[in-house]
């Protein structure tokens, strides 16, 4: 996806599947709280038949807005703009980071009926400084030594932003969206933006000499899609798609029915198809150079659950 982070390991399944329990271990959070009973989109749901169409319209602005993203990060690093752009992804990630950090320590709050401003302030500051603290371990090059707790910070991130996306946005928007990201993902990296900053990594043009110093430095953006690493944008969106299935077959009467540990079957349902769909893309990477991550996990996992779905329907 546009914002690839390094995630190494010889066990490529582990810390994704380990990121994968994490968003579900907010998304619980999110839910038992009930905290998480808003949507935000650009164009509310809720319209009956409608909604499917004005989820392709959510979905569609929020691909363009990452299309757009991926186009500025190309543009910076281009006219080796790497510093900028580090302080630009720092600022944004601290500020991000520690907002979801503060809405899932609010659940707590909401949870234990604990309303004080007194603990309101203190959650906050909190929540911010883990962000903070959580940021520099990805981008400072001081851990960069220590790759455990770079790893540690990209699962926390990548879930966060899965599980709270899962939360806020609408079922159609969320569904079309992961659809849309995943044919994206194709484009970008056979075509677009991740295909062109590869290129100016690989360029043997003397003439772009220092901007592909700056691109191989700056490799947050592009070791990651490089032998079998994963990016913070596939595991964020992985995480969604299990926020999704829990959430969903938490929606459903016919699922509900059965009892609170049935409901969890299309949730891990999903979780299998999105590490099988893992599996074969880094089998695959054997072959191909370079493989967007998302199409045949998102595929296998929206596959498995839908089926599932569709089974406990039927009976």
């Amino acid at each position: 996806m546009t914002m690839e982070i390094v995630l190494k390991t010889k066990y490529k399944i582990i810390p994704l599947l380990i990121t994968l329990f994490i968003a579900f271990g907010f998304t619980y959070l999110g839910l038992t709280s009930g905290f998480f009973n808003f949507s935000t989109v650009f164009i509310p749901e809720g319209q009956g038949t409608v909604d499917p169409l004005i989820g392709l319209l959510n979905a569609t602005i929020l691909i363009i807005i990452s299309f757009i993203g991926a186009v500025f990060i190309y543009f910076l690093l281009k006219k080796g703009k790497e510093n900028m752009l580090k302080i630009i992804l720092f600022i944004t990630f601290s500020f991000v980071g520690g907002f979801m950090l503060f809405l899932f320590n609010l659940s707590l709050l909401f949870m234990f009926s604990l309303y004080s401003f007194l603990y309101l302030i203190l959650v906050l500051i909190l929540s911010l400084f883990i962000g903070i603290i959580l940021t520099t371990m990805i981008f400072s090059k001081k851990f960069s030594k220590f790759l455990f707790l770079r790893n540690i910070s990209l699962m926390i991130f990548g879930a966060l932003i899965g599980a709270f996306l899962g939360l806020v946005l609408p079922t159609w928007t969320s569904i079309l969206l992961l659809i849309g990201l995943s044919l994206y993902d194709i484009y970008a990296v056979f075509k677009g933006p991740i295909k062109k900053i590869i290129e100016l990594e690989s360029s043997n043009d003397n003439n772009n000499e220092s901007i592909i110093n700056n691109c191989k430095k700056f490799n947050i953006l592009f070791l990651s899609i490089i032998d079998y690493e994963i990016g913070l944008g596939d595991l964020s969106f992985y995480s969604m798609l299990v926020c999704l299935s829990y959430k969903l077959s938490n929606e459903l009467s016919f699922i509900t029915i059965h009892g609170s540990f049935i409901v969890l079957i299309p949730c891990l349902m999903s979780i299998v198809g999105i590490i099988m769909g893992a599996y074969i893309t880094f089998k695959l990477l054997n072959y191909y150079e370079l493989l967007p991550g998302l199409p045949i996990s998102i595929g296998l996992g929206l596959s498995f659950f839908g089926l599932t779905i569709l089974i406990f329907w039927i009976i």
